[in-house]
């Protein structure tokens, strides 16, 4: 379960939410948040607003930067460790997806939570820069957080994180049992309602169409597969499961029913719907993460417990009380 978890900042808008975000799922879990910046002398200018000097030496430029980072960094631990929830600081030099998932194995963290945007490409979708590479390169779990055009829900629900329905999206592959599990005790840890959502993808039947043979192939993939899904039901005990089959398209469907079905959280296995064993940034998985307007959990098939990396020397500066 997520009982350690390591959240990377930037000081943008998107990211201070995703500090709150796996702030409040800590508190849930009975968990304690890592909070960590990553200096990068290459790209300091841009990830510190306001910060960059244009006169005197570049190294007491970036010193100044560098300085700023670690009170922001402060600020951040300060704001949150009086609310039940063990908060420690880590500010680094380097490479930012090269630190995070150094520090996430030396911690032994159950999962990294990062937001989807930064300041890195102009506040755009960071795919192909640090997001995309923790991704990539975590041994553990990787909660992707988008940041919310509208943040009326935190008013409604008095600024506290809410639940209440978690998606797992079932392609009947073999990581398909792993992952579920995940998904099963993160429901009842949390109290929330899982639903198991399959898509009949209609692709696969273009082939078909000529022979006529198409219509019933599809309703009965989707009654086969309400009753595979109703089967891995049965298994799940202490929760509440709901079963949902939709044809069409993977990530179309999966994104009607997040909505159809209010889904709050989505916990997502990367080896999916095309059977290829490795995370699929170009199909389903990638296009969630793009698309969907709640977070996702991605699990690879060999995300496996941390361990203390051997040989590491990573300076480090912990900001306690």
């Amino acid at each position: 379960m997520m009982k350690k978890i390591l959240c990377p900042v930037d000081f943008s808008e998107s990211s201070n939410y995703t500090v709150w975000y796996a702030h409040e799922l800590s508190k849930l879990l009975g968990g304690e948040l890592h909070c960590l910046h990553v200096f990068n002398p290459g790209t300091a200018g841009s990830m510190v607003e306001g910060a960059y000097v244009s006169t005197g030496s570049i190294d007491a430029t970036l010193e100044r930067i560098q300085d700023h980072s670690i009170e922001e960094l402060t600020k951040i631990v300060k704001r949150f460790e009086m609310q039940d929830v063990p908060v420690v600081g880590h500010h680094r030099t380097g490479r930012p997806a090269e630190e995070a998932v150094a520090l996430a194995k030396e911690l032994e963290a159950d999962v990294i939570v990062i937001s989807t945007h930064g300041r890195t490409g102009f506040n755009r979708l960071i795919f192909g820069s640090t997001c995309e590479k923790i991704v990539r390169q975590s041994p553990i779990p990787v909660l992707t957080v988008k940041y919310p055009k509208d943040w009326s829900f935190i008013q409604k629900n008095e600024g506290k994180l809410e639940i209440k329905r978690i998606l797992y999206p079932v392609d009947f592959s073999e990581n398909t049992e792993k992952g579920l599990s995940a998904a099963a005790l993160l429901s009842q840890a949390i109290g929330a309602e899982l639903v198991l959502g399959h898509v009949v993808d209609i692709r696969m039947e273009y082939p078909l169409l000529e022979t006529g043979l198409a219509m019933t192939k599809s309703e009965d993939n989707v009654e086969d597969s309400q009753k595979r899904l109703e089967s891995m039901a049965v298994g799940l005990e202490g929760i509440d499961v709901l079963c949902r089959v939709r044809k069409g398209q993977p990530h179309r469907s999966l994104i009607e029913m997040i909505e159809e079905e209010d889904i709050d959280f989505i916990v997502m296995p990367t080896h999916g719907y095309q059977g290829l064993s490795r995370l699929l940034l170009g199909s389903v998985a990638e296009r969630m993460v793009r698309l969907a307007p709640c977070p996702i959990l991605t699990m690879r098939p060999d995300h496996v417990s941390p361990h203390d990396p051997a040989g590491q020397d990573l300076e480090e500066v912990q900001l306690q009380p």
